[in-house]
């Protein structure tokens, strides 16, 4: 199992051991520019969610630890317990969700000619009249319509588009 490192995240995934670092880099930032404001919005929302619960479980565990303690609780100090519960958890989520939802808009680019109706690659198969057919589920894929250039069904390791323009272009 590969452990995640804090920055290069990426090289925690083996879809991406083929990608240089900027390459890497470039992909990340092509994943945050589809994304727009989802790569940050969503995650907050969700981390605010889980915040919120677990600052009424956080509230819970320091009403019985003072009673075990025999202590007396103020709302500044049941606030404090609270926020120390409660931080640590929202930036281990909201880093969590960001994450993901950045290496899977990766894992996408990287394999932008996969069928859209089973996720099966279509690279190497002939393209006829803008057309191909999935070998897996045997659907009729229509380039123009999913997004699927020809290029990109060309066998080899894809490389990602040279500008955050590209994909205004592809859209």
């Amino acid at each position: 199992m590969r452990l995640p490192r804090l920055l290069a995240y990426y090289r925690a995934y083996p879809e991406f051991d083929g990608y240089s670092d900027e390459q890497c880099r470039k992909l990340l930032l092509q994943a945050r520019l589809r994304r727009g404001d989802a790569a940050w919005v969503l995650p907050l929302l969700a981390a605010g969610g889980f915040a919120a619960a677990w600052s009424v479980i956080a509230l819970g565990l320091v009403r019985i630890a003072a009673a075990l303690l025999g202590l007396t609780l103020t709302g500044e100090s049941t606030l404090l317990g609270v926020f120390m519960f409660v931080t640590p958890a929202f930036i281990v989520v909201y880093s969590w969700v960001r994450r993901s939802m950045l290496v899977r808009s990766v894992r996408r680019l990287v394999n932008r000619a996969a069928c859209p109706f089973c996720e099966f690659s279509l690279v190497g198969l002939p393209v006829k009249i803008n057309t191909v057919r999935c070998p897996e589920c045997g659907e009729k894929v229509r380039l123009s319509e999913h997004g699927i250039r020809h290029e990109d069904l060309r066998p080899g390791l894809p490389y990602p588009p040279s500008s955050a323009g590209e994909w205004a272009r592809r859209a």
